[in-house]
Parts: C-alpha cells; structure tokens; sequence
C-alpha cells in the first residue's frame, strides 16, 4: 500500500510520526512523511521517504505574541489567539501542498493540525486515518481537556464541552478552510459544524498515539476510537552522544534534566535563573536543554551542563528527575523513561499531563509556569527525589511502557482498515 502521513506541529507533535512510518515502512507499506521543512535534520537521520512542506512552525512559536501568551495558564483567550495565528499562516500555503502530496495513495494518515487531509481523502475516494496524541474524543466520562480535571459537573457538561470545544478548534479557520478547499481544490465547503461532525458521522478510524495505562480510553468512546500506545522512536542508527554528555554524567550523581521543548519565553535569562536557584536550593547537578529559546545559553556553573537536542530515550533514563512542559511527547519519553516526572505546563494540553502525571502518582503535582518561583520548583524536585514509593511507581510504569507496541498496534489497526476497505 502507498500511504501518506501529514504530521504538522512542533518535534514532540512529528516524532512519534516518524516512528509510525518506520513501523509501516517494516509492515511492506510504501510510505511518505510530509512534515515542515525545519525537521529535515532530523528526518534525514532516518530511512524516510520525506515531503518537506513549507510550514515554519518554529518560526510562529518564536514570535513576540507566542512568548507573551505562551504561560497564560490556561487562559483560553490567550491560547485561542496563538492558534488563530498558527492556524492562518499554516492554512495560507497548506492546501495546494496536501493535494500535490496526497497524489497517488492508497490512504491517508493525519495529525490534527493536518485535517485538510481528511476532505483531500474524500475528494480522493481512499481511506483515511485521523489520529492524536491526546484524548480528543467525545465523551461523557470527563470534560474536554483544555478544562481543569477538577471540573466535575455531570456527563451531559462533559460531552457538552467536547462540542463546544470542537467548535472553538474549527469557526476561527472555518472560512479559510473552505476558501482553499473551493477555490483550489474544487472540493465542496465543509458544513457550519466542520469536520468533527463527519469524523462521527462516517465512523473514521482514529489513532491515539499514547497508553492506556497512562490515559485509560473512557467506555463511551466508539469502537473505530483505538488508544494504540505510545509511538516511540528509537535514537538513529549509529547515534553516538556527545562527550562533553558523557563526561559530565560520569563525574557525578544522576543530575535533574530541566528543559521546556518548543516553548519559548519572553526572558529565557529569567526562566534559565530561576532552574539554577532551584538547583542551587536542592543541591542538585543538572542537565539543561536549550530547546526553541526557553533557556538562554549563559555562563554555567560547573554542576550543570546546557545541550542543544539529545534522544530523550538515551538522555531520560540516565537522569535522577525529569523536569519539562508537558508536552504529549516529552510526557511519554519520560514516563517510559521510569525517573519521576515534574511538569511545568505552560498551555493546551500540558496542564492535562501533568494532572494524569500527578494522578498516577509517578510525579508532583503540576507546577504552573506562570506562577512557578525557584522555591516552588526546588519542592517539587526534593519530592521526586525523595519521595521513594513515588520513585518505585515511575520505575514500574516505565517498565510497562517499554513492553507495549504502540507502532505495532497502530500498524495492525490501519492494515485491517485497509483491507476492510479493498472488500
């Protein structure tokens, strides 16, 4: 079969795509990635046949009104006004692209942000697959998860706020959408309500790209909803870390990884201040990520040490206590990683980890990034150092990631979708 993924966002929301495609690469599936072009590097490392699209996601997240929003904690105007922003550059340059790309497929496979795919697949008459890396479905079980988990008003608000959600995610890029889809693709306009309500309707098969045993699938989800694992992409062949790395994790004790990913801030000397103190207070060593411009590159003592990007799946396990944002991605290294978790969520759905995190018991309570002080953090990190029915908890569901299949599961879900379809 020839399939196409569409996988748009920052690394965290491409690289459990690129696992995926190795997975149907290994199955006999002819596959091509199609992601921004800023992940070439990346890419590259791996036997992909890779599309390139013009989408600087980096470039947005950069940008003056990303990092004055970015910590809003939670605020949904601030989070609203981020993705109408990323949403209009993305869509500008997006649908000619998905068509050109989409040309030739057997079934098509989409990220979120890559839902234009879903109206190319039926312009196209093939198969398609939406997926996620976080709970997105309908449900009466829980509220959306853009809401604080401690909102308990009754199954009808909680499927109430998936609908509303939906709506919130589609109206600000509706016109835009449907400009593209007529005027360059001569696709019929997508109804008032967006594509959700086809998703449903059409019972599309979706993926979930992340564990049971870590956000366990709620009992009125439809049967074509599949929580598959976790999408986990081994280090490339050959990868050998730096040694400056290996020198520094053998002159001491484990040290705690302090890194926030694609989030950026309007201070990274602050944000890069207030880790040190928490270190400082904690009398712990530390490994540093520089990320998209959350830490700021300054003159380091001696006990912590500052890298640019490191497999997390070589770097995690290796670490006393892993502190991050949250994202889907990061969350799962970590998890997988069997170290406690501390996440610092800054938006979306960051605050949504750190609740399950810190429901499973494998780390603290989440730390806000808009209210979090070096004290505040230094606590959180003599907790997950110290705490050891915490520590023996993120050892035993580490262990248990790292015996699902996720790629697998997925792969054998879409394989049994194809054929269904060819009978």
């Amino acid at each position: 079969m020839r399939l196409i993924l569409l996988a748009i966002g920052s690394r965290g929301d491409v690289q459990p795509y690129i696992a995926l495609t190795l997975g149907l690469q290994q199955a006999g599936h002819q596959v091509r990635l199609a992601a921004p072009a800023l992940f070439k590097d990346l890419i590259s490392q791996y036997d992909v046949d890779f599309q390139p699209l013009d989408v600087d996601t980096r470039q947005l997240m950069e940008s003056e009104k990303a990092k004055a929003l970015i910590i809003s904690d939670r605020n949904p105007l601030g989070f609203l006004l981020i993705y109408k922003d990323f949403a209009d550059k993305l869509l500008g340059a997006m649908h000619g692209e998905f068509w050109e790309v989409c040309q030739n497929s057997d079934g098509i496979i989409y990220s979120p942000f890559g839902v234009i795919a879903h109206f190319v697949a039926q312009k196209l008459g093939i198969p398609r697959f939406a997926t996620a890396l976080q709970p997105l479905g309908r449900t009466t079980e829980y509220p959306n998860i853009m809401l604080p988990g401690w909102l308990k008003l009754g199954g009808g608000f909680n499927y109430t706020s998936h609908l509303v959600a939906e709506q919130i995610l589609w109206q600000p890029i509706r016109r835009q959408v449907n400009e593209g889809l007529v005027n360059k693709l001569n696709i019929r306009p997508v109804r008032l309500t967006g594509p959700f309500v086809e998703l449903y309707e059409e019972r599309t098969s979706v993926l979930y790209g992340f564990s049971q045993l870590v956000a366990p699938p709620p009992r009125d989800w439809p049967s074509e909803h599949h929580v598959t694992g976790y999408w986990f992409l081994d280090a490339p062949s050959g990868w050998q870390p730096p040694k400056e790395l290996t020198d520094f994790l053998e002159a001491g004790p484990p040290p705690v990884y302090v890194g926030f990913g694609s989030m950026t801030h309007k201070s990274p000397e602050e944000s890069t201040e207030l880790t040190l103190h928490a270190l400082k207070l904690t009398g712990q060593r530390g490994v540093l990520l520089h990320g998209w411009g959350g830490m700021a590159k300054t003159k380091l003592p001696d006990s912590v040490l500052m890298v640019e990007s490191i497999p997390h799946q070589w770097l995690f396990p290796r670490m006393a206590a892993v502190v991050h944002h949250g994202g889907a991605g990061t969350t799962a290294a970590s998890l997988r990683s069997g170290v406690p978790s501390i996440i610092v969520p800054h938006f979306a759905d960051q605050p949504y980890w750190g609740e399950r995190v810190a429901a499973l018991g494998v780390g603290p309570r989440p730390r806000a990034r808009a209210r979090l002080t070096a004290q505040k953090l230094a606590d959180s990190i003599d907790l997950a150092l110290h705490d050891q029915t915490m520590r023996e908890r993120a050892a035993k569901l580490g262990a248990a990631l790292r015996a699902e299949d996720g790629v697998g599961n997925a792969v054998r879900v879409v394989e049994r979708h194809l054929n269904r379809s060819l009978n």
